[in-house]
């Protein structure tokens, strides 16, 4: 399963007015658990 898997089965994200909001909501999850990944968070 992918971010995008859940994107298109969960209604509230799939308008494409919301496609800004994902990627930086994906952007985000990423860079944060890379931080705790490396031990900085």
């Amino acid at each position: 399963m992918t971010l995008d898997d859940v994107r298109k089965i969960c209604p509230v994200w799939t308008p494409a007015s919301l496609d800004e909001d994902w990627r930086q909501s994906v952007k985000t999850l990423v860079e944060r658990s890379f931080r705790g990944v490396r031990g900085q968070g």
